[in-house]
């Protein structure tokens, strides 16, 4: 093959308007979306050759900023980048579709239009320790799932990414409350058939998913909305299955792998610490009984719930998070309570491995991760 240098000397005639056409592209909006999502793509790859521990520090360094400070590093370092844009659509104040191709099929009302046409739907819910992070944070690995549906399991896939109140602008239970709002969006306002959609979430999220999920039983059981009572609207019904990814259990740090997994994992959650700022300035007043029950509120620390009669469950984690003890925890007590519940981990994983690259021990070790993951997706349609 010839080099460009050559390749232009062998068509003297034509150079001016070959390097015209190819400045053209380059300014075109086309080419910049390639350059952006070459380069950017090239970036992010270099950055997954750091010693998973440099990376694990890097994420912990950003819990540690000042709010502000964090969320906007934290969302200028995840957010989509060149051609992934073409698969994103705002879906107003409930996060984002991703769908593929959905800017080119007429956006947001053909993302709703055709909602029940898709043969899963995966409601995710990020985390970001209920302070930082936003619907878009793992735009990648969506992506990478919806390819993989369709590849290996022939089913046309799609994402709702949900967005919800973060900490200090809103305090409990509101991001719930949002969780609950976007899922009715979901199930009322687009009519999907619960039997299609999955929840999922991870760390924060994974703990919103968990409380939404007991929060839906509830409703089922009363017959009568418990946190929706302004909508007066029906129980919202149980989807198929929900994915817990590292979810944060319990607000209070009292587990052993708070200590043993300090060094290794990317939270900078110290032991026997409790997560007060999710709870507000409120929780400050109680006495220390009630602080005691406060915390071990199943809407709080889902750890403390009863399962019985929630859907099937996969719970992810790795053996080098601080979570690690109290997941394992939450394993049994959905054991016990009759759930469905497997389990994906990892020896040499921290938190989030699976759904996060930057997190992952390699992008082989992701990539294995994400597909079994889609696996058992597709085995609760089966």
């Amino acid at each position: 093959m010839l080099a460009p240098d050559s390749f232009l000397q062998g068509l003297p005639g034509h150079r001016p308007i070959i390097i015209g056409l190819f400045c053209a592209f380059v300014l075109s909006k086309a080419g910049r979306k390639m350059a952006a999502h070459a380069i950017l793509g090239n970036i992010r790859k270099l950055l997954l050759r750091l010693p998973l521990r440099v990376r694990c520090g890097i994420v912990s360094r950003i819990f540690t900023l000042p709010i502000p400070q964090g969320r906007q590093i934290m969302k200028e370092t995840t957010k989509p980048y060149g051609y992934q844009w073409d698969s994103i659509v705002k879906a107003n104040k409930f996060g984002h579709w991703i769908v593929p191709n959905v800017q080119a099929n007429g956006g947001l009302e053909w993302a709703e239009k055709t909602a029940n046409d898709a043969d899963l739907i995966l409601f995710y819910i990020h985390g970001g320790g209920f302070t930082i992070g936003d619907s878009l944070m793992y735009a990648t690995s969506y992506l990478y799932m919806i390819e993989q549906f369709a590849k290996k399991h022939n089913i046309k896939a799609r994402v709702l990414a949900v967005e919800y109140g973060l900490v200090p602008d809103v305090r409990w239970p509101q991001p719930r409350l949002d969780v609950e709002e976007a899922y009715s969006y979901l199930v009322r306002d687009l009519n999907v058939n619960p039997a299609k959609i999955i929840f999922g979430g991870d760390s924060a999220g994974g703990n919103l998913t968990a409380t939404t999920l007991l929060s839906l039983r509830d409703q089922l059981r009363s017959g009568s909305v418990v946190s929706l009572s302004s909508m007066a609207r029906l129980p919202l019904p149980m989807p198929r299955a929900g994915i817990l990814i590292s979810p944060w259990t319990n607000l209070e740090s009292s587990s052993p792998t708070y200590v043993t997994n300090y060094a290794t994992d990317c939270l900078p959650f110290h032991a026997n610490v409790r997560s007060t700022h999710y709870m507000g300035p409120a929780y400050d007043q109680l006495s220390k009984e009630e602080q005691d029950a406060w915390i071990r509120n199943p809407d709080v620390s889902p750890l403390f719930g009863n399962y019985e009669g929630v859907c099937p469950l996969l719970v992810t984690l790795g053996d080098l998070e601080v979570f690690q003890h109290e997941i394992e925890a939450l394993i049994q007590k959905l054991q016990r309570d009759g759930v469905h519940v497997d389990v994906i981990s990892r020896p040499d994983a921290p938190h989030v491995w699976i759904i996060e690259p930057f997190l992952a021990p390699s992008i082989k070790a992701w990539a294995e991760g994400m597909n079994k993951m889609v696996s058992w997706c597709a085995e609760r349609l089966a």
